[in-house]
């Protein structure tokens, strides 16, 4: 990727994409294009375009995960590659993400887990497009 690539950084905050941008251009980076929009829609991004994408400390938030799930399946391109890092739900007073519930999710929307792991406090898992 390095210069070449591009990386879209998806929030609903404000905040959060001032915050980026302001970082980004702290540190000279150009290739972010830092949009306001759910996880939901994603019409911004283009069909078949995302190598990489990653739920990090995220799907808890999102409203409807099944329809953010499905969205990303059609931004991602048959090799892609998405990582997910949550909280788990039963270690913080249901302030996270069940592993079964998240994977099944992903299972049902055209993905295959690669790696699925529960840590004591977080778990993480990889999926890619079946």
């Amino acid at each position: 990727m390095g210069d070449e690539g591009l990386v879209y950084a998806v929030d609903v905050s404000d905040y959060y994409l001032m915050r980026l941008r302001k970082k980004a251009a702290k540190l000279g980076i150009k290739n972010i294009d830092a949009m306001r929009t759910s996880a939901e829609e994603l019409d911004e991004v283009p069909d078949n375009s995302i190598d990489r994408a990653s739920f990090t400390l995220s799907l808890y938030y999102i409203g409807d995960k099944a329809q953010a799930i499905t969205r990303l399946r059609q931004k991602l391109n048959n090799d892609g590659l998405v990582m997910v890092y949550e909280p788990i739900a039963s270690r913080f007073q249901g302030h996270g993400t069940e592993t079964s519930v998240i994977t099944a999710l992903f299972t049902a929307r055209g993905f295959e887990p690669q790696f699925v792991k529960r840590g004591l406090l977080f778990w993480t898992g990889l999926y890619s497009p079946a």
